[in-house]
């Protein structure tokens, strides 16, 4: 048995209040005469927080691939300071022939 965890019996004041919730949340989605600015207000708002967090992704996106950027080039500036990373980058050959 889970100590953090005890078993009791479900309450129907829970499912009471819950489905009390669900239908004023139904009354206030689907006036007749507010419901439709109320529902394209929240649209609207979604929409929005889907661009910002867009936004915010590609930042942190950016941020990452310039950090591992300057990474890769500190590292071989210092291994061009030891002598173990050529002066002139290698290339690979243009093909077979």
């Amino acid at each position: 048995m889970n100590r953090y965890y005890t078993e009791r019996p479900a309450s129907g004041a829970g499912y009471v209040l819950g489905a009390f919730a669900l239908g004023a949340l139904a009354m206030y989605l689907l006036d007749p005469v507010q419901g439709r600015r109320r529902r394209a207000l929240i649209r609207d708002k979604a929409y929005s927080a889907g661009v910002k967090t867009r936004k915010i992704a590609d930042a942190a996106s950016t941020d990452i691939s310039n950090r591992a950027r300057g990474a890769v080039a500190e590292l071989r500036r210092v291994a061009r300071g030891m002598g173990v990373w050529p002066e002139r980058e290698m290339r690979w050959p243009d093909g077979p022939g």
